[in-house]
């Protein structure tokens, strides 16, 4: 446990267990830490699939969450055009 880097990971379904379990298994060393199959309809649980993948690949976890963020906090073109009002001079 002491070697365990704990990290805390925003609820974003792009980031989700789910979607990036394969890839993350397929690391060097990774597969170790988890069983070969899960019960049907179970999967990993996220805080313990994140602290495993973040003591032994750090950057790549921040890197994946810092993306996360990065798409959650950024409005495109076309979002803020639908979400706006347009205002005339008389007002």
């Amino acid at each position: 446990m002491d070697e365990v880097k704990f990290v805390n990971v925003p609820s974003f379904d792009e980031i989700g267990v789910k979607y990036l379990y394969e890839a993350v298994l397929k690391k060097e060393g990774m597969a170790r830490y988890f069983p070969d199959k899960f019960p049907k309809n179970t999967q990993c649980d996220k805080s313990y699939f994140y602290n495993c993948w973040n003591t032994k690949y750090p950057e790549q976890v921040k890197e994946v969450i810092k993306h996360a963020n990065k798409q959650h906090h950024t409005v495109s073109n076309d979002e803020a055009a639908n979400n706006s009002i347009v205002i005339s001079e008389d007002w």
